[in-house]
């Protein structure tokens, strides 16, 4: 009976010692994995971010250069970069900044099929981000070079939805103006125009609108 008791307990309390090591051997290589893989991310983000002031310097070039070749090669320059950093290092803790910098490249030199991609990427992504509206504003120029006004028209009226007390609001009211008059609404052109004048009387939209006012009258078409 005694050593029946005694076989049992250290049966038991080998089983307990294998279970031990086990969970340890486990641990030992979670914890070795998990430090690979923050080594690894650390790494890969240092080179991420050289490659992202490459692309910085070039972007900063292109919108500082008054000749228009050169600041078409820095954008296509920098683009490039961006795109890199995107497909070699998924794990770049930036990509929203290098996102925005890459879709503003693609509309310079006029990719705007690229460009649409990225910014709406960007905009399932970051869907609270601080800088979601100038995005849209900028999806809406797209559409507007795409000559997909109603498309362009319908972002616009998102932004003023959304965002009516921010500086992209009255640029939205320019855009829907825009698109309008080449659609040679000008009627409904003029109507947004008052709008715009209407609610952002100080803005600098406001006197672009008067403008447009004047122009459509002095041209005949209100």
């Amino acid at each position: 009976m005694k050593n029946s008791f005694k076989k049992r307990y250290s049966l038991i309390l080998k089983k307990i010692g294998e279970r031990f090591v086990l969970y340890l051997s486990m641990g030992v290589i979670i914890g070795g994995a998990t430090g690979a893989f923050f080594l690894y991310r650390e790494i890969t983000n240092r080179k991420a971010y050289e490659k992202f002031y490459q692309a910085n310097l070039s972007y900063q070039k292109a919108q500082k250069s008054e000749n228009v070749k050169e600041r078409l090669e820095e954008y296509q320059k920098a683009s490039r970069i961006y795109e890199e950093i995107i497909s070699k290092y998924p794990l770049v803790n930036n990509k929203r900044e290098i996102l925005l910098y890459l879709g503003d490249c693609l509309c310079s030199i006029g990719n705007y099929d690229k460009a649409e991609e990225v910014f709406q990427k960007f905009i399932k992504r970051y869907k609270n981000d601080y800088f979601l509206p100038w995005v849209k504003i900028k999806l809406g120029f797209i559409y507007e070079e795409k000559k997909d006004y109603e498309r362009a028209i319908n972002v616009y009226q998102e932004i003023l939805k959304e965002y009516p007390g921010m500086v992209v609001a009255p640029q939205s009211f320019l855009g829907i103006a825009r698109c309008l008059e080449l659609q040679e609404k000008w009627e409904e052109a003029q109507d947004i125009y008052q709008k715009l004048l209407t609610r952002y009387p100080l803005s600098t939209e406001a006197l672009m609108a008067e403008i447009g006012i004047e122009r459509l009258r002095g041209e005949g078409k209100i």
